[in-house]
């Protein structure tokens, strides 16, 4: 009985390896991947300026030799953007570029989901890089421009100035300094242009939300990111004064000064020095 059991297993064992092992008409291998190791040679989120057109994509290759034409797999592109359907390598060109055209009716200050992909076969897919078959990033075009340049002085945290920029919005109305007090950390108000206790005068964030607290970009060695808030109102009076001062030429901001521990003190800085282009 035990011999007849073991041959029962046997067989069907082999019947197994066959069947794995049978013939599928409807097979057909994969495309190769990794023929040409094509990728895109950065990406970074893009900020159009108010009279962008297009902006340009690079892509690169590590084998220089001959033309090669790679299709674009289009995954998220806007209404407003045109991608080409194919970007053409000429030969000993291991970099190429794709111009994405914008319409002029693309709103401003709206942010765009944008990703675009090479296909499998043009990739090296299984190849540690810093450089990716995907393309994929945050798209924006703006209507802010400058009108003004002008003095910080801030008297409080860096005991420092610096000269600054000072840009306006049509769309949202609302004025901008790139960089305030450090880079990618810009600072936004309203203003209706006027002076003294019955301006229109606040704090606002990216959309031109009203708010009061804003980080600054700055770190304490200690505690992390610097953050500030509006403590106060255009009908203050001193330096608890917020808002434009024309007699001076001078904005006064007075703030006060947190990190995650809390509060380090209320401190006044200046805009001043001003000069409006336009």
């Amino acid at each position: 009985m035990k011999l007849n059991k073991i041959f029962l297993m046997a067989a069907a064992l082999l019947a197994a390896v066959f069947a794995s092992c049978s013939d599928d008409d409807s097979y057909s291998p994969g495309a190769q991947a990794g023929s040409y190791d094509v990728s895109f040679a950065s990406q970074a989120n893009q900020v159009l300026g108010k009279t962008a057109t297009e902006f340009t994509i690079t892509l690169h290759r590590s084998n220089g030799s001959g033309e090669l034409t790679v299709p674009i797999e289009k995954v998220t592109v806007p209404e407003y953007c045109t991608v080409p359907e194919k970007v053409t390598f000429a030969n000993g060109d291991t970099l190429a570029t794709l111009k994405v055209a914008i319409a002029s009716t693309i709103p401003f200050n709206t942010e765009y989901d944008f990703e675009i992909r090479i296909p499998e076969t043009y990739t090296h897919p299984y190849k540690a890089q810093t450089m990716y078959p995907i393309y994929r990033i945050k798209l924006t075009k703006e209507d802010y421009t400058e009108v003004g340049t002008a003095v910080l002085n801030d008297v409080f945290y860096a005991e420092a100035k610096s000269n600054i920029k000072i840009e306006y919005s049509p769309s949202f109305e609302l004025y901008r300094i790139p960089n305030m007090f450090a880079k990618g950390y810009p600072f936004f108000f309203k203003w209706d242009k006027q002076s003294g206790s019955k301006q229109t005068f606040y704090f606002t964030d990216a959309t031109g939300e009203k708010g009061t607290k804003f980080e600054t970009g700055l770190k304490y060695k200690t505690h992390g990111m610097v953050s500030v808030t509006a403590y106060s109102t255009p009908a203050g009076t001193g330096d608890d004064f917020m808002g434009y001062n024309a007699d001076e030429n001078k904005f006064y901001l007075p703030f006060e000064w947190t990190v995650s521990a809390g509060s380090f003190g209320n401190g006044t800085i200046y805009i001043e020095d001003i000069k409006f282009t336009h």
